[in-house]
């Protein structure tokens, strides 16, 4: 007798599409939904494994929506690489093992805000900074853009050859880092501003004095509030940087935060522009692969992470 598979000859049909013809990651949503409908027959445990792949963003997010609308159904155990999937469902829910060791850690011991703060943050890289063993944490794109270039310069060795990951979080959300990786073994520099404030001063001293993995590393000097500010105060006569910045405005007053930094003000337009072209600037100190002096903060971030 001709032994017949009964998957080969019946097809699930949505809109009169098989669902075979509908793509992997519909194909994933449907079949995950099915599984959690079994929830209702009082099965214990359900198991799904990396439920990010095939999807999209958006099919993402309703994959998510999915698992928390049945999670107090069964108990779920889920493998993931997503760090999306790992905050948005509760991160005091994760297990991870390290590679090296194979010893199980978990995150059950961070208060109920830090965990809702990542519940709520679409784009993190949380599971980044906790599969690391030495991260640097910056607040925006133009550290994140610039940072490995400078360290290259200082090195000769990239981040990643170092075994360091270079992580963005935004502005003072790195203390939600700490949070999560107080209990850690992982070593994390963050570089920041002082944002012109003594008590960012005073929390450095504070922070770094009582903790030995974590530390924060920022210009002591306020006048340095921005990263932008610092770097141009140490490569001020450098032609690079001047290069870099392009074509100056003389009539233009290059106005930020309320202060004009054109010749009617500072004197100071190379800033002023460096300043309200962040990222355009950054870009261009790589595109000419510029020879700047690094800011000293920096420069005591990356000799205390590779010691």
């Amino acid at each position: 007798y001709k032994k017949i598979i009964l998957e080969n000859i019946i097809s699930i049909l949505e809109n009169d599409i098989p669902l075979e013809n509908k793509g992997s990651g519909m194909e994933n949503l449907i079949k995950t939904q099915i599984a959690l409908d079994k929830s209702n027959s009082k099965l214990d445990v359900i198991m799904i494994e990396e439920p990010e792949n095939h999807l999209c963003y958006t099919n993402l997010q309703q994959m998510l929506s999915t698992i928390n609308s049945y999670s107090k159904d069964s108990q779920l155990i889920i493998t993931t690489h997503n760090s999306m999937i790992a905050s948005r469902l509760d991160l005091r829910n994760i297990l991870w093992i390290e590679t090296n060791t194979n010893q199980t850690s978990k995150l059950d011991n961070i208060d109920e805000e830090t965990a809702q703060f990542f519940i709520k943050l679409d784009n993190n890289n949380l599971l980044h900074l906790l599969l690391s063993k030495k991260a640097i944490l910056v607040e925006g794109p133009t550290e994140y853009l610039l940072l490995p270039y400078f360290y290259k310069k200082i090195y000769k060795r990239t981040l990643a050859q170092d075994g360091i990951t270079l992580i963005t979080c935004g502005g003072i959300s790195y203390k939600r880092y700490f949070d999560i990786t107080k209990n850690t073994n992982i070593k994390i520099a963050v570089i920041t501003d002082n944002d012109e404030k003594d008590t960012n001063l005073s929390y450095m001293k504070e922070h770094n004095s009582q903790s030995i993995s974590q530390k924060i590393f920022m210009d002591n000097d306020l006048k340095n509030f921005t990263w932008e500010v610092a770097l141009y105060n140490c490569n001020e006569q450098n032609p690079d940087l001047e290069k870099c910045a392009g074509k100056i405005d003389p009539t233009a007053d290059y106005k930020f935060n309320k202060v004009i930094y054109g010749k009617n003000g500072e004197n100071k337009p190379i800033l002023g522009k460096m300043l309200n072209n962040k990222v355009d600037v950054a870009y261009k100190i790589l595109q000419y692969e510029a020879d700047l002096q690094v800011p000293k903060y920096v420069k005591e971030a990356f000799k205390w992470i590779n010691e």
